[in-house]
């Protein structure tokens, strides 16, 4: 399948292709019939030709490409309606041997929602190099599945380890940082704020690259200054400063993030949380905080 030129998006090129424009107007077709509750699944003459469709072994590989891209962007609802189909097709359906292949799930990565239960059963080897490409939305689709279910990228140290680890890999860390930092939502709850700071965190005493980490402040200063009741500002660029090296080239720049932050107008923050930031930019080599 790697050789069709899908290039970065393989879904917009797959509904050019008349094979995939026809299963398009079956998928609308059985995904929209009225259902029970106690019946949600799609129609059987769907299912079989979706069956079809992914284990044909003699099509022309272009059309292969465009119907398993295509598959991939309702792989979502496919999950929620044909949880048993999809289960059975998941070698197929869930697998990502090269990411910038027409895969089903790249697909859904890209233009699908974030379902945490189909992200998890992604190899984390596979899913790390999705996110390394990079391709467009991947990074963003994967912070939120994490945000709101912290087992998608367990184990969390492993997974950033692996994400780093490939080309391009610390660029991708402080992306997923940068995105999560994006998804939280402005009434983020404690536990959305604890999984994103815990992601934080494990990126920081993690042995990565210290490009990884370097943009971290920056995101904790920006969700300060849209968010001034919260801690978890602080909380990171302390985290952030007990960790940095005074010879990091991005030190400096965590610095400036925190002596800003301590000058802002912050009055649900605590004298605590405050406090433990100035120290830290103290311990830091901070002279002047």
């Amino acid at each position: 399948m790697t050789d069709a030129p899908w290039g970065d998006d393989a879904y917009f090129h797959a509904l050019n292709h008349p094979a995939a424009r026809a299963l398009r107007a079956l998928l609308e077709w059985g995904l929209r019939l009225p259902h029970g509750d106690a019946d949600p699944a799609p129609p059987t003459r769907l299912t079989d030709v979706l069956h079809a469709h992914l284990r044909e072994p003699r099509q022309q590989p272009q059309a292969r490409a465009a119907l398993h891209a295509l598959i991939g962007a309702y792989l979502a609802v496919l999950h929620e309606r044909a949880p048993q189909w999809v289960d059975e097709h998941a070698d197929v359906l869930l697998t990502l041997p090269d990411p910038r292949g027409p895969h089903p799930v790249r697909t859904h990565l890209q233009w699908g929602p974030p379902v945490p239960a189909l992200l998890a059963r992604v190899d984390g080897d596979e899913l790390a190099a999705a996110v390394r490409v990079p391709l467009e939305h991947v990074a963003r689709h994967v912070a939120v599945a994490h945000l709101y279910d912290p087992g998608v990228l367990a184990p969390l140290d492993v997974f950033l380890t692996t994400l780093a680890a490939g080309p391009g890999g610390p660029r991708a860390v402080s992306d997923l940082l940068e995105e999560t930092a994006r998804a939280l939502p402005d009434d983020a709850n404690d536990q959305l704020v604890d999984v994103a700071l815990d992601l934080w965190r494990t990126a920081l005493d993690t042995d990565l690259p210290a490009e990884s980490v370097a943009g971290a402040g920056a995101f904790a200063h920006a969700r300060a200054a849209e968010h001034p009741d919260s801690p978890a500002a602080f909380t990171l660029l302390t985290a952030l400063l007990q960790r940095v090296h005074p010879t990091h080239w991005h030190t400096e720049r965590v610095r400036d993030h925190a002596r800003a932050l301590l000058a802002a107008d912050t009055p649900h923050v605590s004298e605590t949380d405050r406090a433990l930031l100035r120290n830290a930019l103290l311990d830091s080599g901070d002279l002047d905080a």
